[in-house]
């Protein structure tokens, strides 16, 4: 497997520079002419091709030039500054044997890949400024259909082709399958995706279908697979689905079909057309903000959906694109073009660290400089409240679902972070206010009820959680405080 780690900006300007001074001139190599005693002053009579050179000892002299050859050093400086950079833009990584399926492991910055023809899965490190590491092979113990996915636990899922064996490479790298029965139930061009981050209570969601005739979404519990296991149908569809990706921030799955990105129910399979007029869609990616990408292996294009409707595309001429992630930490939509035997890189959002910082304004205007809090990453967007007397509590969602708390003081020490989540989980992010020595804290469940817990920060102790009557939302809820002692919570409300 050959690897593309060339960099352009360290090495290879040099290298193209001294190919651009080497390169023939008119006699041989990097000579123009000899013979010439102590030449000095030399000029180009603007009206003739002629070139005059000052000798020492000998008189003047007109000679023939072919101008264009000294504009080959040049030439070459300014290609560098049009020419692709590794893994900013354009290859991540080359001589893969068709790769499809792409995943980016949850808590190691790991890119696992599908080898469509070598029945394998592969490993790539991703370096902190986005290239390729040494690639190693993931499993070989089984082949599975363009999608895979991974849950919160760092354990791989892929439906085998063409059989009803569902397979999971835990992160232990052991393999375990599981038959899979839904009246016949066959991987062919099957979707799977995993609801929200993937805690042992979600589900995994399949794109079903029995022997080509009757399409229907199923699912199953992820910690309730066992060798054998019944499918539990959600609602028949129209057509397979080639991918899925569950969209954690509303509630609902992305798939793509026949000639269309589509947006399905996760209660009943319902889908609505979110983009049409494609000439084989495969891969779907979402980046923070919520916009969705589309990989359409028929027209060599990439899509973009964004959280307005709007459709723009934002990479063309590519070969057989198939599968699409994207990576938070670099903002970087990596595309598996499955002709090419190669993965691609494109910039479409700005790079994230996913650790929580601070900036403070005084009552002048004037800001402060950036304060990173320690070592506490969120993949959402943190809640913080202030207590009156200087104390800021900080918020966060964590990558397995969990809530954890931090206090600066008004000295701007940092404490450490500390749980407090309880059995509450969320997928979204929280929302915290204070009011007469206590903080309310509210995040939406994965039921998709907002919840509340208050903290008493004399005691310091929590309450239990209580679901706030009459309130289910898609999206993150919002808590704002009066003067008076009022709380107003503000959600998006479901359909």
């Amino acid at each position: 497997m050959r690897i593309n780690k060339m960099s352009m900006n360290c090495a290879t300007p040099f290298l193209l520079f001294f190919l651009g001074l080497v390169l023939p001139f008119t006699a041989h190599s990097g000579t123009f002419i000899t013979g010439l005693t102590n030449p000095t002053g030399i000029a180009i009579r603007p009206n003739e091709r002629s070139l005059y050179v000052k000798s020492g000892v000998r008189r003047k002299r007109s000679l023939s030039i072919g101008i264009r050859t000294l504009l080959v050093p040049l030439a070459f400086l300014l290609l560098l500054l049009f020419l692709p950079r590794s893994g900013i833009s354009g290859s991540f990584i080359s001589g893969l044997a068709a790769p499809t399926g792409l995943a980016i492991h949850p808590t190691e910055r790991l890119l696992y890949v599908k080898s469509g023809t070598s029945g394998r899965v592969w490993s790539i490190p991703i370096t902190q400024n986005g290239r390729a590491g040494n690639p190693s092979v993931a499993t070989d113990s089984f082949t599975p259909d363009l999608n895979i996915v991974f849950d919160a636990a760092g354990n791989l899922y892929g439906l085998e082709t063409g059989t009803h064996n569902l397979y999971r490479l835990d992160s232990n790298n052991t393999v375990t399958s599981t038959v899979l029965s839904s009246n016949y139930l066959r991987a062919f061009n099957s979707g799977i995706a995993v609801e929200g981050p993937g805690l042992p209570s979600s589900r995994l969601f399949i794109a079903g279908n029995e022997w080509h005739s009757a399409f229907y979404l199923g699912s199953v519990v992820i910690n309730e697979v066992e060798p054998y296991q019944e499918v539990t149908r959600i609602g028949n569809t129209t057509g397979e689905f080639r991918f899925l990706l569950y969209r954690q921030g509303v509630g609902s799955i992305a798939g793509t079909k026949g000639d269309s990105l589509v947006n399905i129910n996760a209660s009943n399979g319902s889908c609505n057309v979110l983009l049409g007029g494609l000439i084989q869609p495969n891969g779907i990616a979402e980046d923070r903000q919520g916009n969705l990408y589309v990989a359409d292996s028929g027209s060599g294009q990439i899509f973009k959906l964004t959280t307005l409707g709007q459709q723009v595309e934002i990479a063309k001429n590519l070969v057989n694109p198939t599968g699409l992630v994207f990576d938070s930490e670099t903002g970087l939509l990596l595309v598996s073009e499955t002709g090419a035997g190669r993965i691609t890189t494109l910039p479409v959002g700005m790079a994230s660290s996913g650790k929580v910082a601070l900036k403070i304004k005084d009552p002048t205007g004037k800001w402060g400089a950036t304060v990173t809090a320690p070592k506490g990453t969120s993949p959402n967007t943190p809640a913080a409240c202030e207590d009156g007397t200087g104390n800021l509590y900080v918020f966060i969602s964590k990558l397995d679902n969990t809530i954890a708390m931090n206090r600066r003081s008004p000295a701007g020490q940092w404490g450490k972070w500390a749980n407090v989540s309880g059995t509450m989980r969320t997928s979204s992010s929280p929302s915290a206010t204070y009011t007469d020595g206590k903080i309310l804290l509210y995040v939406r469940g994965l039921d998709d009820k907002v919840w509340e817990r208050i903290y008493n920060t004399g005691t310091k102790k929590w309450s239990a959680w209580k679901a706030v009557a009459g309130m289910t939302t898609p999206a993150n809820p919002e808590a704002v405080t009066d003067d008076s002692g009022n709380t107003y919570l503000i959600i998006r409300g479901m359909r």
